[in-house]
């Protein structure tokens, strides 16, 4: 007879409808949950042992009670104090997220960035405005960007330990295979139709393909990342400084949730990394 666990993990599986990601989350939730015994507690002695935990922020609480409550409510048992803790973790996390880092500064604002970026394309400077262009949009890291470019689909068969910006028409197509936690979240794609993009990506790619060669590579040596990006971003700034500038700018937790999605990134990590106290 399969177990209360193995049959949620199931319902994750075939029935929930939910993203692979989101599954994945319940998933190591859910371990953690059983180890800490508490599948088959009432809901006060989940609450207590969850407030207890050392080290747990809010968000990584959020997240269980969101698990423990899925799991609760598929055998019909009592949730509705989770469901108002869930409330209560939410609204604190908004709160914490409009407040925190009102004294940090930086010396630009993403309007600044912004226009930077847009004086790249009128600079004919291409390949600024593309990383630019992909770490403002997709708050990518470092390694998201070590791309190539073609304008086939079929030039990237068995090519896949590589990213890609695939040029059509009137869009691009961008596919992240490779980078810091593919693992986890899986490739991404994402349908680019900004016309500043696909026309800087269609120059780019043209004025540096080669007659024997089907694709171009926006770095030959990737050794010195960090410094190679810097170079090409607004303001000499990181990809991680871009990220900072734009979290502070968006202070909701719905804000940080679709940066996370974007990224790769659970919104604890970025709590955690980047300076956000909640």
């Amino acid at each position: 007879m399969s177990t209360n666990y193995e049959i949620f993990i199931e319902y994750l599986d075939v029935e929930s409808g939910l993203s692979k990601k989101t599954i994945d989350n319940h998933k190591r939730n859910l371990i953690k949950l059983r180890d800490l015994e508490l599948l088959n507690e009432n809901q006060e002695i989940i609450l207590n042992k969850i407030e207890n935990l050392k080290n747990l922020t809010l968000s990584q609480k959020l997240q269980y009670y969101s698990t423990i409550s899925k799991f609760l409510k598929l055998f019909n048992k009592p949730n509705d104090k989770i469901l108002e803790k869930m409330k209560m973790v939410n609204n604190q996390l908004n709160k914490s997220y409009k407040e925190r880092n009102k004294e940090k500064k930086y010396p630009y604002n993403m309007k600044q960035i912004n226009k930077q970026i847009n004086q790249f394309y009128t600079d004919k400077k291409y390949k600024n405005y593309i990383i630019s262009y992909l770490t403002k949009t997709y708050n990518t890291r470092n390694k998201d960007l070590d791309i190539a470019i073609t304008d086939n689909i079929k030039n990237i068969d068995n090519k896949l330990d590589k990213n890609w910006l695939i040029l059509k028409k009137n869009s691009a197509l961008y596919l992240r295979n490779i980078y810091k936690t593919s693992t986890t979240y899986g490739k991404k794609q994402h349908i680019i139709r900004n016309k500043k993009f696909v026309s800087s990506l269609s120059s780019y790619y043209n004025n540096n393909l080669d007659n024997d060669k089907s694709s171009v590579y926006m770095f030959s040596n990737w050794k010195n990342s960090t410094r190679d990006i810097k170079k090409l971003l607004p303001f000499n700034l990181s990809t991680a400084d871009l990220l900072k500038i734009n979290l502070l700018e968006n202070n909701t937790l719905n804000a940080a949730t679709k940066i996370g999605k974007k990224r790769g990134t659970a919104v604890s990590t970025l709590q955690n990394n980047y300076n956000l106290n909640v």
